[in-house]
């Protein structure tokens, strides 16, 4: 039931998706245990298709409760609930909370890189998600920082052309652009930014 779920999903059928992920998870529950990895699993996977229905309150109640279910479980900073706490920084920045998406993805960054290291790409999408958020809430100097961190860190381990490596530095000149746009907008000139096109076109080519 739970592989016909995801094949619905991925069929486009998201209202049957949706129904019989619920179905799996009453059973799992009652079967398992609310804390048992595979309910754990879909608990999530149900959360994912409530906020692309558009039932964000759902979504999040339902992440919070996983979140919590899997740092009693499996700890705090094991890749399961470090994926959950993602989510749920997301389902936060959704709910407009953007304070406490911020705040957990600050977390999951310092988890990421004392569980496995700066360089790896979980830490990197994460630190890549954390500059957003400092960006969302006008923090661009710290975001522009730490994008300067993650392309280098991904030139090294990636390459320049990687997909990764490449919306890293897009978003590190779209953040430098807000930067010299607002400077930009006192004496009344802007230049558009060579970079920005380099990067498009490498994703057109």
């Amino acid at each position: 039931m739970y592989n016909l779920a995801i094949q619905y999903n991925e069929a486009g059928r998201q209202t049957e998706a949706l129904q019989l992920t619920e179905e799996v998870v009453k059973l799992q529950k009652s079967k398992l245990g609310e804390d048992h990895p595979g309910t754990l699993r879909s608990m999530q996977n149900l959360a994912n298709y409530y906020s692309r229905a558009g039932r964000q309150t759902e979504a999040l109640q339902l992440t919070e409760e996983v979140v919590e279910l899997r740092k009693s479980k499996l700890g705090e900073d094991h890749p399961d609930t470090l994926s959950s706490m993602y989510n749920l920084a997301i389902q936060y920045n959704k709910a407009g909370r953007q304070t406490e998406a911020l705040q957990l993805t600050e977390e999951v960054v310092k988890l990421h890189k004392s569980k496995l290291g700066e360089d790896h790409p979980y830490t990197l999408g994460s630190m890549h998600n954390l500059a957003n958020r400092y960006a969302g809430v006008g923090r661009q100097t710290e975001a522009h920082q730490l994008m300067e961190e993650v392309v280098k860190l991904q030139k090294s381990k990636l390459g320049e052309d990687h997909p990764d490596t490449l919306r890293s530095i897009l978003l590190r000149s779209w953040i430098s652009e807000k930067i010299t746009g607002e400077s930009s907008q006192r004496t009344g000139s802007r230049r558009p930014s060579r970079l920005l096109k380099r990067v498009i076109d490498k994703f057109h080519s």
